[in-house]
């Protein structure tokens, strides 16, 4: 077991109440898939005694409007702020290639990553079929 130094201050020494704390990604926690989403990262993260926050932004290079605006949200996830991160990757994704969304997903390392509903190479990912009324999950390295 390593020994703590005293003088080095850890994200979680940072954490009010000594947890860690996991981001979540996403495009939207509203509409069904949204919702169902959003349910299961809360119900894991009070399951696992974590603290959790939601950076919810729009879709990467989204032409429309001022939408992309909001994505500065997810320049907030880093590792001052949380230990690891969700990211429902193919909804932020959609407007740009694999290889787009793969760097998007680099710039957070070396935190752990776990991407949702869409693989993105060099990630764990929790991939999702939605039929009428069950989703089923499975689980990709």
């Amino acid at each position: 077991m390593e020994k703590h130094d005293k003088n080095v201050i850890t994200r979680q020494d940072r954490s009010p109440n000594g947890r860690q704390t996991i981001g979540y990604l996403t495009r939207t926690i509203s509409g069904d898939t949204g919702q169902a989403l959003w349910s299961g990262v809360v119900n894991g993260a009070r399951a696992r005694d974590l603290n959790l926050i939601c950076f919810c932004a729009e879709c990467l290079s989204d032409s429309r409007g001022f939408l992309a605006h909001a994505n500065i949200l997810y320049d907030l996830a880093n590792a001052e702020q949380v230990d690891g991160i969700v990211t429902w990757a193919s909804s932020i994704g959609t407007y740009i290639s694999p290889d787009e969304n793969r760097a998007f997903h680099e710039r957070y390392r070396p935190l752990q990553i776990v991407t949702v509903g869409g693989e993105v190479e060099g990630f764990s990912s929790v991939l999702l079929i939605l039929t009428d009324s069950v989703v089923l999950v499975s689980n990709t390295n």
